[in-house]
């Protein structure tokens, strides 16, 4: 019995070992497709301001004569916009590559109010035509984060909503408030995602998808509630 019970633990430690080395091949191979994936999102939302401005600075080089002067002030917006947005985009990057790099986050209690109303005035051109419609409790919600990064998250969230939305649809921002926790939620009418693709970003992040929207939700958690409405997150 002795040496069968050995066999047995034999055999469990070599199928544990054989489960762990798959798994870890798998997180690899996952890995690389996302890896993948994301080098060439990248590399379009890289190429596509790039190519309008080359191809309108060419333009206004190549047919200065010919064009008007309303013309003119057109296409140098579009080259300003252009510019505006590839900046921000690589701004999004670094931001991205120093918090994955372990940068410290510069806490402070501020309005959750304050750091929505930031993200929408940077994107008051985007949004032009679009009805947002924020909703909030009466009573102030102040939350515990670094505000050029939360900034910065939700500036994404919106950017993405005018991107894969049809044009003038609305938008809502919602802020609600339960048991220490402050949760954020942005909804959009476009077409969702795919079941199969619905992967929860963090852990005090989340999306859900339907058919006809999109809601990405952010928690901000606090260690108790407190008459402020304080969350930490």
């Amino acid at each position: 019995m002795f040496a069968v019970g050995i066999v047995i633990s034999s055999l469990t430690e070599r199928l544990r070992r054989e489960r762990e080395l798959s798994e870890s091949a798998a997180i690899k191979v996952r890995s690389e497709e996302l890896r993948g994936a994301l080098l060439s999102a990248v590399s379009h939302d890289l190429r596509t301001p790039l190519a309008t401005i080359t191809a309108t600075a060419t333009r206004l080089r190549d047919d200065e004569r010919r064009i008007s002067d309303e013309e003119r002030r057109e296409l140098v917006a579009s080259i300003c916009d252009e510019a505006a947005h590839l900046e921000q985009f690589v701004s999004n990057l670094l931001d991205m590559t120093r918090v994955q790099a372990g940068m410290k986050l510069e806490r402070e209690w501020v309005p959750l109010e304050e750091l929505i109303g930031a993200a929408l005035t940077r994107l008051e051109r985007q949004l032009a035509g679009r009805p947002v419609k924020v909703t909030a409790p009466d009573e102030p919600l102040v939350v515990d984060v670094d505000p050029a990064v939360f900034v910065q998250v939700f500036v994404n969230i919106l950017e993405n909503a005018v991107k894969y939305t049809p044009p003038g649809t609305p938008i809502d921002v919602r802020a609600e408030a339960t048991d220490g926790r402050v949760l954020v939620l942005i909804e959009d009418r476009g077409p969702g995602l795919p079941r199969a693709t619905r992967r929860p970003s963090s852990e005090s992040s989340h999306v859900a998808a339907t058919s006809g929207s999109a809601a990405w939700g952010w928690g901000c958690r606090s260690p108790a509630a407190s008459p402020r409405r304080t969350a930490r997150a």
